[in-house]
């Protein structure tokens, strides 16, 4: 029986509700997730802190298109080889196989 992308939806939804309900209850409520939550705090302090210094340096450097533009170029022209020998095998006289 297939699942419709609904069912799926929910499924995964209520799922990852579960986790989150977990993992704030063990930081809440035990003396581990008050250590690990003053852990996150801190580390996440030292990550906003350094947020300024990180944009700065990465306004400084090279922007990516110049220097990956001629890679993205070559992977275009094989992605397009690669879909013209896919759609051969998987077509027979202009017709899908099923």
């Amino acid at each position: 029986m297939r699942k419709s992308r609904e069912d799926q939806s929910f499924f995964t939804s209520f799922i990852l509700g579960i986790l989150t309900g977990a993992a704030v209850t063990f930081l809440f409520t035990t003396k581990e997730g008050e250590k690990a939550k003053k852990k996150l705090l801190k580390k996440g302090k030292e990550i906003l802190d350094d947020l300024p210094g990180l944009i700065e340096e990465a306004k400084k450097k090279k922007p990516i298109s110049r220097s990956v533009a001629p890679h993205l170029k070559k992977l275009q022209k094989r992605g397009r080889q690669a879909a013209k020998k896919v759609n051969r095998v998987f077509h027979k006289s202009g017709r899908p196989l099923s």
